[in-house]
């Protein structure tokens, strides 16, 4: 091609037909591409052809140039605004009329009716103006130009179109009329120009009738027809009828070709990133900035299920489509991420889809934590060896990063580690590797026993939580699902802190409203955790937080502030590092603490400030006061209760006072005994305890009746966990004058083993 002819203008070592990939990604590319298009010398008429693979962009591109041609020339008499065209082909497919149609809708642009609307509004035919007058300064026309109406020129393009069509008994005028509409157009400045897309819709036939149209009809001045398509479809569709040589004819045709090339990947990557903005909002957060950190270095679901799949533009509108439908559907009841990845895959990937519906027992996680090294649940590891089988076989669409970015379990599999597939029982999310949330992301409905996300979000940010309002059994039943305090982690943090104190102090009283159980857990105690734990507030954010909090526990008459104000308390205490590792009371604690109601808040305020929230804590262990029908909590929190007092108390006046708050949460035989463990440490090969405190808190004579309940009721023996040598300890001060505060484990041992055969002999 003679690069004098061309419109666009290169470097000297740069093909002239081929666009740069970082010209085409920049708006002033389209711009330059629009004033080509305008200002070209187009005498004889001009024919440009805008080639490229199916779903590379051709369509968008047409659109971001009519958008810039849109945009009139303000005072610009020299280049008036252009009439701009859009002609889609296979839309009349088959109608052996689409030479005739193309130029009735280029009269129909002209027409009188849409001429006022150009010149009354900068809309689409405004638009389509602008691009054809520009043009008209570079033609060289050696008479002057006469000023003709939109009206007459219409009004020609009508008459080649009557002549054009296959009824018209008089073909002979078709000549005529082109040469008046040819004069006509010369007496114009104005440009037209015509868009013709979707070339490779038509049939073959139905190709070479248009590039003809365009080449010998068409050839008219001031007329720039743009044709975009894909080359090797329309080369093939021209070999058939014109021996084999396709391409060469095709030459003949488009006078500048112009090769779109594939967007670049952060092209693409950008459009998906704005397509998902418009579904899911704040959302996408998921997709794009996913927490690595929960299994080890798994592929993340954007790089591994997304991008190897999206090329085009138009792969990218074909995955947005179907997620908006899905979206739309199941919104917050299943994990932005999750649902983009498994609905790639049901697009691009199908058999790989049908697979890991057919492998759902395979691959979900485990709940519990597990270490591969040590010990496993039999059936779990019996899943694992079978899953393992299976991907030693090729897996359809051969990819085994998207089965990993999925299923965390897959890793564990093939790592041989099963922290990349550990879940919390309490976890917030609804991943597609959950049990229960599997199903969602292929049938489009929750499970019946789950509760919708919604029903969540509307408990902690919206319901009023007054009065009545808490007795209503929807809202019990939202309070005891087991995500509850996860949920409140994820909804509830520093920003709304008048927010959070009302739903921790609801959440208090319906600690007790809900204590139907004989021994339960203290919801509010993890609810209270997981909202400090997953506050990402500055710190002095997090102690107003942490102290507004604390406040609505020490405010509150519910029995659940006691084992919340003692958690919290505890793990303020500042623990000596070689105490943690020798005292067993302070490894009771942390294991009778639910893992959801660890507190992460260590150096999250000054001391000073801890000191004061500590002490608020302790005053309000010490002035419990419980309401004899509320039923006591579970095993472990009432013995975590019982060992933090030593801890939390200095003074042992101090501390009487803690346990006989505690006293009335707890029967006596249990108090007793929890209370003896409480104050008792091993140390060495011996059991050291408080026994100036013991003896006031536990006479001899309880401590007999809670060993003798013990000995011969099994219901209470098995309902308790203690450490029973540092019980047995307390009776061997009673046997010896002067009593002692150390008692070897041996002596202990005795003790204990005395008992056990008294419970073997009945």
């Amino acid at each position: 091609m003679n690069t004098e002819s061309s419109f666009l203008t290169f470097d000297a070592d740069e093909p002239v037909h081929k666009l740069d990939d970082d010209k085409f990604e920049r708006k002033e590319y389209v711009r330059f591409l629009a004033e080509a298009l305008k200002k070209s010398p187009a005498e004889h008429g001009l024919v440009v052809g805008i080639t490229g693979p199916w779903g590379s962009g051709k369509t968008s591109l047409k659109n971001l140039l009519i958008d810039v041609l849109n945009k009139p020339a303000a005072n610009d008499d020299d280049n008036p605004t252009p009439h701009i065209v859009e002609f889609e082909p296979w839309m009349y497919s088959n109608s052996n009329k689409l030479v005739s149609l193309l130029f009735s809708e280029i009269a129909k642009v002209l027409s009188p009716s849409k001429e006022l609307l150009r010149q009354k509004s900068s809309g689409v035919l405004n638009a389509a103006g602008a691009t054809v007058d520009a043009v008209s300064n570079t033609i060289d026309i050696t008479h002057p130009v006469e000023k003709i109406t939109s009206k007459e020129i219409s009004a020609y393009f009508k008459k080649v179109a009557k002549a054009l069509d296959p009824s018209n008994q008089d073909i002979g005028k078709l000549a005529k009329r082109h040469k008046q509409l040819s004069k006509a157009l010369k007496k114009t400045s104005s440009r037209i120009i015509v868009f013709i897309d979707n070339l490779d819709r038509l049939n073959d036939g139905e190709v070479m009738e248009i590039l003809q149209a365009v080449k010998a009809v068409g050839d008219l001045p001031n007329m720039v027809y743009v044709l975009l398509y894909d080359k090797e479809y329309v080369t093939k569709a021209l070999n058939k009828t014109c021996h084999k040589k396709g391409a060469q004819y095709l030459e003949k045709i488009i006078q500048v070709p112009v090769e779109l090339p594939i967007p670049p990947k952060d092209t693409i990557e950008e459009l998906l990133h704005h397509k998902l903005t418009d579904i899911a909002g704040n959302s996408i957060k998921e997709i794009y900035y996913p927490d690595l950190d929960l299994f080890g270095s798994r592929p993340s679901i954007l790089t591994s299920c997304v991008q190897p799949y999206l090329n085009t533009p138009r792969d990218v509108i074909r995955l947005v489509n179907e997620y908006q439908l899905r979206y739309s559907v199941l919104k917050d009841d299943v994990e932005t991420d999750d649902l983009l990845g498994i609905t790639c895959l049901e697009v691009f990937c199908p058999k790989l889809h049908h697979w890991i519906i057919e492998n759902k027992s395979l691959l979900y996680s485990p709940i519990q934590v597990q270490d591969y090294n040590g010990y496993q649940d039999r059936k779990e590891k019996r899943r694992g060896e079978y899953l393992k089988q299976e991907l030693k076989q090729p897996i359809p669409g051969n990819n085994l990063a998207a089965l990993e970015a999925l299923f965390p379990f897959v890793s564990a599999v093939l790592n041989s580690n099963w922290s990349y597939a550990a879940i919390e029982s309490s976890d917030a999310h609804r991943h597609i590797y959950q049990k229960e949330h599997f199903d969602s992301y292929f049938y489009l409905s929750i499970n019946q026993n789950l509760l919708h996300e919604s029903e969540f979000k509307q408990f902690f940010l919206f319901n009023p939580l007054e009065g009545s309002d808490l007795n209503e059994e929807n809202n019990k039943k939202i309070f005891k699902d087991r995500y509850f305090a996860a949920k409140a982690g994820k909804y509830l943090n520093g920003k709304n802190i008048n927010r959070v104190t009302k739903v921790v102090q609801s959440c208090l009283k319906l600690d007790d409203i809900c204590a139907k159980d004989s021994f339960r857990q203290c919801i509010s105690m993890s609810v209270v955790a997981a909202i400090i734990n997953n506050s990402k507030e500055s710190s002095e954010t997090k102690e107003q937080l942490i102290s507004a909090i604390v406040q609505t526990i020490c405010q509150s008459n519910s029995v659940a502030a006691a084992p919340t104000a003692a958690c919290l308390a505890f793990q303020i205490q500042e623990v000596p590092p070689q105490l943690q590792s020798t005292d067993s009371r302070y490894t009771r604690i942390l294991l009778a603490i639910p893992d959801d109601a660890l507190f992460d808040i260590h150096n999250a305020l000054d001391k000073e400030k801890w000191t004061q929230i500590q002490k608020s804590l302790r005053d309000k262990l010490k002035s419990l006061k419980t309401p004899q029908t509320v039923k006591p909590f579970s095993d472990h929190l009432l013995r975590m209760c019982a060992d933090s007092i030593p801890y939390l108390f200095k003074s042992d006046n101090e501390a009487y006072k803690a346990f006989q708050a505690l006293r009335q949460l707890l029967p006596d035989n249990q108090f007793t005994l929890y209370t003896t463990e409480a104050l008792t440490t091993e140390k060495d090969e011996n059991y050291v305890m408080n026994l100036s405190l013991l003896q006031k808190l536990i006479t001899p004579q309880s401590y007999r009746a809670a060993i003798k309940s013990w000995i011969i009721d099994s219901t209470f023996r098995h309902s308790l966990s203690c450490d029973w040598l540092a019980v047995a300890a307390y009776e061997k001060t009673f046997d010896t004058q002067n009593s002692s505060k150390s008692v070897s484990k041996v002596d202990a041992a005795k003790i204990a083993n005395n008992w056990e055969k008294q419970i073997q002999q009945q």
